[in-house]
């Protein structure tokens, strides 16, 4: 844009009404981009200055007179309504995570992720414990197994049930 590197006729024609590219420059920093605009086509209709001797390509051209002028008021109507926007989609966002659903799925990630955790941390010991119990069980006897299985599940069901009778079902010869 013309305001980073005006050519001479420019820099010549914005001190004579007392400004310059650097003055143009922090007015867009301080005041934005369109005040600044709106006051500096003002400044140059009122001292009989075209805005095309300013800013001297066609692209800068337009967007000045996009953003001043009678297309000043659409131009703010559109920006307000892209910042209203983002106050909407932030209600919006607080109406829905106030739903149960929403509420649901957020607990479920939550308990995944420390399920995620916790496994991450207790996998591998619980590898090493599986490894070493089955370096204990591959130097048993079968019959040794065997018995073991039948005391566990003798300890794990309880006395007098139907799934397990240990006088019954487990063989007073020593197999099982």
């Amino acid at each position: 844009m013309a305001f980073l590197k005006p050519s001479e006729k420019a820099a010549k024609m914005l001190d004579s009404i007392g400004l310059s590219a650097e003055k143009v420059r922090r007015a867009i920093r301080e005041d934005g981009m369109i005040a600044t605009f709106e006051n500096l086509r003002n400044t140059l209709d009122k001292n009989g200055i075209a805005l095309t001797d300013v800013i001297g390509r066609v692209e800068g051209l337009n967007a000045v007179l996009q953003l001043t002028g009678d297309k000043l008021a659409p131009t703010n109507d559109v920006l307000k309504q892209v910042a209203n926007s983002a106050g909407m989609v932030d209600e919006a966002f607080d109406v829905v995570s106030q739903t149960s659903a929403f509420q649901f799925n957020q607990a479920l990630a939550n308990l995944s992720s420390t399920g995620i955790e916790v496994g991450s941390k207790v996998l591998p010991a619980l590898v090493d414990v599986l490894g070493s119990v089955n370096e204990v069980l591959s130097d048993l006897e079968p019959s040794t197994i065997s018995w073991g299985i039948a005391l566990a599940g003798a300890l794990v069901v309880p006395p007098g049930s139907t799934a397990f009778n240990f006088g019954k079902d487990c063989p007073s010869n020593g197999e099982v």
